[in-house]
């Protein structure tokens, strides 16, 4: 896999403008593909957006989710672009970056069951998603603000959850994928 393959396979990074930060955000997508537990099995488009509370018919893979995550960002920032000069700046590109890679530890939280279904592989059980998706940011470079949101982009599952601090680019991606991810679990429950 390369930047040309991540690039197809999620077309937001075309949403950077900084081909520093894109390519970054790129190559954390590599590592992670290539470095979970099923790579190279045919799993990569099919990792779910949960395992515990989406049913395996859930159409929002974990790619699908992150392209509409990326997209909303975008959305909500441009709409709420003149009230920054009221509460603070946010960075577009940083919300953008940490919106491209808040999920991609899910490749290294999940792993794929013989029977189709999803479970939480032997790293995932130690460190989930927010965890690894933050330390493969900060491995990579990216600003502290986009390794903050990406941490704490998880109200449930993010070390400090709810209580976390929020910088503007933490908040909109935190509800953005909040809303995303109730969507999917309202529309595809699972069921015990």
């Amino acid at each position: 896999m390369n930047r040309e393959d991540v690039y197809m396979l999620i077309p937001e990074h075309s949403l950077l403008e900084n081909r520093k930060l894109r390519e970054a955000c790129a190559d954390i997508w590599i590592e992670a593909l290539e470095k979970c537990e099923w790579s190279g099995t045919g799993f990569l488009t099919k990792c779910p957006i949960a395992v515990v509370a989406v049913a395996p018919e859930c159409p929002e893979d974990t790619i699908t989710h992150t392209r509409r995550v990326a997209r909303l960002c975008k959305l909500l920032y441009e709409g709420l672009e003149d009230y920054f000069d009221e509460i603070g700046p946010c960075s577009y590109e940083n919300l953008i970056a940490s919106a491209l890679i808040h999920d991609v530890g899910k490749f290294w939280e999940y792993a794929p069951c013989e029977n189709g279904d999803w479970t939480y592989s032997k790293n995932g059980k130690m460190f989930r998603h927010p965890c690894t998706g933050a330390y493969l940011a900060q491995k990579y470079g990216l600003p502290e603000t986009v390794v903050h949101a990406v941490l704490t982009h998880s109200f449930a599952l993010s070390p400090e959850g709810a209580k976390a601090m929020n910088t503007p680019e933490a908040l909109i991606l935190k509800y953005v994928d909040d809303m995303v991810f109730n969507y999917a679990k309202i529309f595809f429950p699972r069921k015990s």
